[in-house]
């Protein structure tokens, strides 16, 4: 039926438009099966593909840190860990679902909601499980009935973050480290989310204002990592591969 409105073109419709289609139930389908079906075999174009699929604009500064985490993984069979199940932002769950689709392994993914693991559960591979619970718990049981090393790249993002509040949710990510050493071999990756380097990497203005109070009151930028970082900081069993907006460490062999 005529509206005398026209449809705008993909290419005109607005960022919100396309926010609202990437969160839908059809358009998370659709692509999930699309992106599962491609021949892959760079861990670069997976992130590239899923980024342009799944991620706004706004996240893009996350990119490189997933990146170097996956192309360390090396297209390798990989257990993987995310705690803090994604259901929007940057959509990790389905980007580490799709990486044990195409090259192996498995993924498990823990959330104190049922909510994002409710999303995704119809649209994921039989490699990928979801789980509802504490993401300290759920860490502790896993050093206890896993095998030493099994695991090679832990994701940590289950404690939203208060930029005017970081202590919360930067306790937490030292309480995940702690419950997952058990079971993190040498050479295991630990990507934490939202963990900016400085202010610049800081699309919005009142995050970027509030981490400028924070640095100001404290001498320090908040971040879920940061407060790890600085525990870590003379540790040489931990090294710094990458920090931006987020934070890539790795356990040294």
């Amino acid at each position: 039926m005529a509206t005398g409105v026209s449809d705008p073109s993909p290419t005109r419709r607005t960022f919100r438009g396309r926010l609202a289609d990437r969160r839908s139930t059809r358009y998370l389908a659709s692509e999930v099966a699309r992106l599962a079906a491609l021949d892959l075999h760079d861990t670069d174009e997976l992130v590239d593909i899923h980024f342009r699929s799944f991620v706004g604009y706004d996240h893009q500064g996350t990119a490189p840190g997933f990146r170097l985490a996956l192309r360390l993984l090396a297209g390798r069979p990989a257990r993987i860990i995310e705690t803090g199940t994604s259901a929007w932002g940057v959509d990790s769950t389905l980007l580490f679902d799709s990486y044990v689709r195409h090259f192996g392994g498995r993924l498990d993914s823990v959330d104190l909601r049922s909510l994002p693991g409710d999303r995704l559960r119809p649209v994921v591979g039989p490699a990928t499980h979801l789980h509802v619970g504490d993401s300290v718990a759920f860490l502790s049981g896993l050093a206890e009935e896993a095998e030493p090393g099994a695991v090679d790249l832990f994701y940590l993002d289950s404690y939203d973050l208060d930029w005017t509040d970081p202590a919360p949710s930067e306790a937490h990510v030292v309480a995940e480290w702690e419950a997952l050493r058990g079971v993190a071999r040498p050479g295991a990756l630990v990507l934490i989310d939202d963990t900016p380097l400085d202010v610049n990497w800081l699309s919005r203005s009142d995050l970027a204002a509030a981490a400028t109070a924070n640095v100001a009151a404290t001498g320090a930028m908040p971040g879920k990592g940061a407060r790890l970082l600085r525990e870590l900081a003379a540790d040489p069993s931990v090294e710094v591969l990458w920090h931006g907006y987020n934070v890539l460490l790795r356990i040294r062999p």
